[in-house]
């Protein structure tokens, strides 16, 4: 299960190049944390090579090319081969942020070749100088087995070290790695700490995964009214699960006080964004009149789109009123 749950999105500079993982539950749903200096993992050291000629433009200006050709502006029309030059011939001067987006380009291959080794090489420079985004890059690459076998225990150890050095999605994937035990052994107090450390810094996913903790009492006692604020924080995100869950609490009145109308607000924020139970929930709310006026016609249109969502139940009441 978990080799699916890490969604690759593109990662190009430190400051806003990041992939997230997936929840600990679908559909369902800290105390501060010292920073620590560690050595660096056993036995890895980089293998790269610094140029020994003297650059032409200092590095900012290298860097103001190679995120300027790479994004594109008016005064750097976009050409990713051209950025990739720039964050390459800014990596071998030095430039840690250069190392940790190079390797990331070279990982994903934009601009150029997919090369998971050179990009292994680059990463590791920009880790073992404390760049935690390079590190954390390196532990998803360990995690999904690109440029060597997969080894959760050392891409857990990677997000371990991206972690206390404050990096909120490795905050993030660590809380799950202990939640599902991957790489580690299952701790769900270690997962609740991570996670909240994260949510704190206001990832949604974090959010809603704390949240599920607290809604079931893992790591931490049950408090739904704790795991309903979290849901609402993931929610207001526009994390999908997350609105249809505080839905659903609104409606049965777990740690909120029962009200159909913000429970279907919350649901209709669900339903528009496609989740079929939501859906399915909203058209019910329609056809008995809770929490708005009642309309067979608003929830025909709602069970229809649960239908077209894959909700089998909807498909056959769709079936039943369009006979009548």
């Amino acid at each position: 299960m978990f080799g699916t749950a890490i969604i690759l999105m593109m990662a190009l500079a430190y400051r806003d190049a990041q992939k997230v993982a997936t929840d600990i539950q679908p559909q369902e749903s800290a105390p501060d944390i010292a920073v620590e200096t560690e050595t660096p993992i056993a036995d890895e050291q980089p293998n790269v090579s610094y140029s020994a000629i003297a650059e032409e433009f200092p590095p900012d200006k290298l860097m103001e090319m190679a995120y300027g050709h790479l994004e594109g502006s008016e005064a750097y029309p976009k050409d990713e081969q051209k950025a990739v030059e720039y964050f390459a011939r800014a990596a071998r001067i030095g430039v840690v942020e250069a190392q940790t987006t190079y390797g990331r380009l070279l990982r994903t291959g934009i601009g150029t070749e997919i090369d998971y080794k050179g990009a292994q090489e680059w990463l590791m420079s920009a880790a073992l100088q404390n760049d935690a985004g390079a590190m954390y890059t390196m532990a998803d690459m360990n995690l999904n087995g690109e440029g060597s076998p997969k080894d959760a225990k050392k891409a857990a150890e990677w997000f371990t070290k991206a972690a206390q050095l404050g990096h909120p999605l490795s905050q993030t994937v660590l809380g799950q790695l202990y939640a599902k035990g991957v790489g580690v052994e299952t701790d769900y107090i270690e997962a609740e700490r991570w996670t909240r450390h994260a949510a704190d810094q206001g990832v949604a996913l974090a959010q809603y995964n704390l949240a599920w903790l607290l809604y079931h009492g893992l790591g931490t006692p049950v408090s739904y009214e704790e795991a309903g604020d979290w849901f609402g924080r993931a929610g207001a995100q526009n994390h999908v699960d997350a609105q249809w869950t505080l839905g659903m609490m609104y409606l049965k009145g777990q740690g909120r006080n029962a009200s159909d109308k913000e429970g279907l607000q919350w649901l209709l924020k669900a339903a528009q964004a496609g989740h079929a139970l939501a859906q399915k929930t909203v058209a019910d709310m329609y056809m008995m009149g809770r929490g708005t006026q009642k309309s067979q016609t608003s929830a025909l249109r709602w069970y229809k789109r649960a239908a077209e969502s894959g909700n089998a139940e909807a498909t056959a009441i769709v079936a039943r009123l369009e006979s009548q």
